[in-house]
């Protein structure tokens, strides 16, 4: 079955109609409302939309309105960040690059909506060309697919980007296998392109389906492996080429990033597994709606999907053994099957949370459920094991109602109303009959899916979740530019800070620069060694508070960060530091000035960098800087000398006018990182780790400078050229294509 045997009806662009339809209805009160209100968590568990997503993609699209440049790294929070090569920041993702044409709350609940479409269309059309079911049963895998509870659990974890990544999956699915099919070299290009898209939204999952993939391909080659082999490696060298072309831009910087980053030195403890008796969470909703942890699909999936295996075993056994073994991944260190990939697969301790392989598993069970369709609508055969199994999903669906009534309600899943949708689809598909089967079964699925869809999200005015903070307001009245804000605990809006123009020394990063994560952790005085996406740990860490229930921050090395003010929920600070803002949850301190945005040092210590931060924090005198390697003449350093912020603008960067009595080195208050490059009076100079965390450059003697810090990754540079070569050539080809196919038409 393939393209060529299912050709394109009127059938299929009503439902494709319908399909669309459904989707807008489901988000309508988050796209008509005027001003539309943000997507927000139904749960106190928080989101990140409003602690990092919003905020990127409003610094990111502010800077692109006003500079007309592409930001490549961020300022407004944890001293700096790169954005290019960010694993999980797509600014390189087509659809991202409209962010600055519409208002941000409008165009995240839209970017939201046509990625829950396109999942659906993509579900469709793998039913109708891989699988040739009819256009109704195709339309009910994509309904479960497109809208499955568990992408509602990321909208409603603030999981936007990751969200983007995940709607690939079906075209990705797509491509393989008519690529495989036909051994046309277009559907082999259009396969790098899906897989492009997953590089630059969100590595994990290029890693992840790309597994699936070559777990798959084999399965092409009984009885033909010469051919098999020969197919697969012009294919999968073209599509594997056409994606690190298009993706060189996110993919080559994101080498230095990972290099850098703390998520390298995980370990198999700070992996989120689920634990096996969660899995029940596939047949009810979870009641706690952690993200990762609701696996969800709907009841009406579980039953068509049964109907499918119960009717053809041998066409859906792989299927069901590709979905058994994400489970297996999902629970972790739980099996030895994660152990085992987690000692002995390099780069596998990237992947922290393995529940995120169980979109594989939600696709999976969606194609069963359009297979099972077809079947049900072109025969209506019942067999004795489906009645059976049907019947047993029925009971014991019922009777999980009386065990919640009987602990009270105490079961860690929501009952009802999901346990009353199972008999009213086993009376549908058991005793069915005429026309209005089908709307019945259409009905009772849409019901069950919304319900667990709109239990997690909730309508929330833009103007509630991000009105402004009295403390930052506090903070801005006082506070000098460059100036930093240190909130260890959080309990800050860092949307609020954004705006205010204040910048903030910690943060929450998945993905942080080692040295500077152990820097902040080492100045906000927690030496938690658990793994946090907060920085320091306390930030985003119940564990690290746990741990760290009061801090004693090391007033120097924040002063270092430039940071002014700290933010605590409890007033442990000296009193020597003037209290500047209060309420019943927060104290903002006034800890002075910090060192400004760059000064210059005369005094040097060098380490090395196992023992940096021992060695900083160890120096008696506060002039001194820590340094990795020696300076070039030690004895005739000085600090003599003027900083000033140049107040010209510098494109993903800064710049100082510095004067100098004779040879410095000039430290900046910005987290260090791979990528930097300085200039000094136009004459290029290397950008060393100073105080182990920060940024130095040697100035070479007396005089006055003109220092540039410009962050601009040579991998990035050369990535952009080559995406943009990879993209103008497949132009080019597919033009040539269709303009051929177009003559070739008119003779």
């Amino acid at each position: 079955m393939d393209i060529r045997s299912t050709p394109w009806s009127r059938a299929d662009t009503l439902r494709i109609l319908l399909l669309a339809g459904l989707t807008v209805a489901l988000l309508a009160p988050y796209l008509f409302t005027s001003p539309p209100p943000l997507i927000m968590a139904n749960s106190d568990l928080g989101t990140d939309l409003p602690r990092e997503v919003y905020p990127l993609v409003k610094y990111v699209a502010d800077t692109w309105r006003t500079t007309g440049i592409i930001p490549t790294w961020r300022t407004y929070t944890m001293s700096g960040y790169p954005l290019a090569g960010h694993p999980v920041v797509p600014m390189f993702y087509p659809p991202n690059w409209t962010a600055p044409l519409l208002p941000l709350t409008l165009w995240l609940n839209l970017h939201t909506t046509a990625h829950l479409l396109w999942a659906g269309i993509g579900m469709y059309l793998c039913l109708r060309w891989l699988n040739g079911v009819q256009p109704d049963a195709a339309f009910v895998g994509a309904l479960i697919f497109g809208h499955a509870p568990r992408f509602f659990a990321h909208i409603s974890g603030g999981h936007v980007m990751m969200l983007a990544s995940i709607t690939w999956l079906p075209w990705t699915w797509l491509m393989f296998h008519l690529f495989y099919r036909t051994s046309r070299a277009h559907w082999a290009a259009l396969l790098g392109v899906t897989l492009a898209a997953y590089a630059v939204t969100n590595g994990f999952y290029l890693a992840a389906f790309g597994m699936m993939l070559a777990l798959c391909a084999p399965f092409y080659g009984r009885g033909r492996w010469a051919a098999w082999l020969r197919q697969s490696l012009w294919g999968g060298g073209l599509a594997l080429l056409v994606m690190l072309g298009l993706a060189a831009v996110q993919l080559l910087p994101m080498i230095d990033v990972i290099q850098e980053s703390h998520r390298s030195a995980l370990t198999l403890a700070d992996a989120m597994s689920l634990e096996p008796a969660l899995l029940l969470g596939m047949f009810f909703p979870f009641k706690l709606p952690i993200a990762e942890w609701y696996l969800y699909l709907g009841v009406g999936a579980v039953l068509l999907s049964s109907y499918a295996v119960t009717r053809d075993g041998r066409r859906t056994r792989g299927w069901l053994l590709g979905i058994a073994l994400v489970l297996v991944l999902c629970v972790g260190s739980y099996t030895p099957v994660y152990t085992l990939l987690y000692q002995y697969v390099p780069g596998f301790t990237l992947f922290r949370v393995p529940q995120r392989f169980y979109p594989i598993a939600m696709f999976a069970v969606a194609a069963l459920a359009g297979i099972g369709v077809s079947y049900w609508l072109r025969d209506g055969q019942i067999t004795r094991r489906f009645r059976l199994l049907a019947l047993g999903v029925g009971a014991f669906y019922l009777g999980s109602i009386v065990v919640n009534a009987a602990l009270g309600g105490q079961l860690p899943f929501y009952v009802l109303p999901y346990a009353l949708a199972a008999p009213l689809l086993v009376g549908i598909l058991l005793f069915g009959r005429g026309r209005w089967r089908y709307p019945a079964l259409l009905l009772v699925l849409l019901a069950d899916l919304w319900a667990a869809d709109h239990s997690l999200i909730r309508p929330s005015p833009e103007s509630v979740e991000l009105r402004g903070d009295p403390l930052v307001t506090a903070l801005a009245e006082r506070i000098r530019p460059g100036e930093r804000a240190f909130a260890p605990y959080a309990g800050v809006s860092l949307i609020a800070l954004l705006d205010a123009g204040i910048p903030a020394a910690d943060g929450s990063e998945p993905i942080q620069i080692k040295r500077y994560a152990e820097f902040l952790a080492r100045a906000s005085g927690c030496d938690f060694a658990g793994y946090s996406v907060g920085a320091p740990p306390t930030r985003a860490s119940a564990e690290a508070v746990k741990a760290c229930p009061t801090l004693k921050p090391n007033i120097e090395m924040l002063h270092m960060l430039n940071v002014r003010f700290v933010i605590l929920p409890a007033a442990t600070l000296s009193p020597d530091y003037p209290i500047v803002y209060q309420d019943t949850e927060r104290i903002a301190y006034d800890i002075g000035a910090g060192r400004g945005r760059a000064w210059l040092s005369g005094d040097t210590q060098v380490t090395d960098p196992p023992i940096c931060l021992d060695t900083l924090t160890g120096v008696e005198s506060t002039a001194v800087t820590v340094l990795e390697s020696p300076p070039p003449d030690d004895e005739s350093l000085t600090a003599a000398g003027s900083v000033s912020l140049d107040a010209r603008s510098v494109p993903n960067g800064e710049a100082f006018i510095v004067e100098t009595e004779g040879e410095a080195l000039l430290v900046r208050s910005e987290a260090y990182a791979n990528g930097w490059t300085a200039t000094l009076n136009g004459e290029p100079a290397d950008v060393i780790p100073a105080n182990c965390a920060l940024q130095g450059v040697w100035l070479p003697g007396a005089g006055r400078y003109q220092v540039v810090f410009t962050y601009a990754p040579a991998r990035f540079v050369i990535g952009a050229a080559i995406s943009v070569g990879t993209l103008l050539a497949l132009l080019a080809a597919g033009t040539w294509m269709t303009l051929s196919r177009l003559r070739t038409r008119q003779r």
